[in-house]
């Protein structure tokens, strides 16, 4: 039997700002849940990322939108554009920015992105380590969908041999 794709899910946001740490409590909530995917997390869409992805064939991100329109607690995939935009930090660089770096540096070790998961979370960020009610109730089902079409497209990567 083929070896399945082996794949990151890295969740982006704070672990201090409730809502804002969506990305990082899914991607803890999805590990050792889906074969040929591991999990990592990270505050900032910056350098780390390089380290954490580097060897992996494929990358998925999963991070909170913040005033980003639509209902809180609504999934979307995310273009790299306005992953880019969401992602910025004023500490660091965007994610896409992160990306093209380490293609550029790291060439073929670092991942192809697969997918960018962006959860509505409003625009009010709290302290706490925990989502805020508004989130929370939504929480199983993020978790459900984004495993659920992570699952789908390694099948997919899996069916054209990669």
């Amino acid at each position: 039997m083929k070896e399945p794709s082996r794949a990151l899910l890295m969740g982006l946001g704070s672990p201090i700002l409730s809502d804002d740490g969506v990305g990082i409590h899914i991607a803890e909530a999805l590990n050792g849940r889906i074969e040929g995917l591991d999990t990592a997390s990270s505050p900032f869409a910056n350098l780390e990322i390089l380290e954490k992805a580097r060897g992996y064939s494929l990358l998925f991100v999963v991070d909170a939108l913040l005033d980003a329109g639509g209902s809180i607690g609504e999934l979307r995939v995310v273009s790299p554009w306005e992953a880019g935009r969401h992602t910025a930090s004023s500490h660091g660089l965007d994610l896409i920015s992160v990306m093209e770096l380490g293609r550029s540096l790291l060439g073929e070790e670092m991942p192809q992105l697969a997918r960018i998961y962006g959860v509505t979370a409003g625009c009010e960020i709290a302290f706490g380590k925990e989502l805020t009610p508004a989130l929370a109730g939504f929480f199983p089902g993020l978790v459900e969908a984004v495993g659920h079409d992570i699952r789908g497209f390694l099948a997919a990567a899996d069916r054209k041999g990669r």
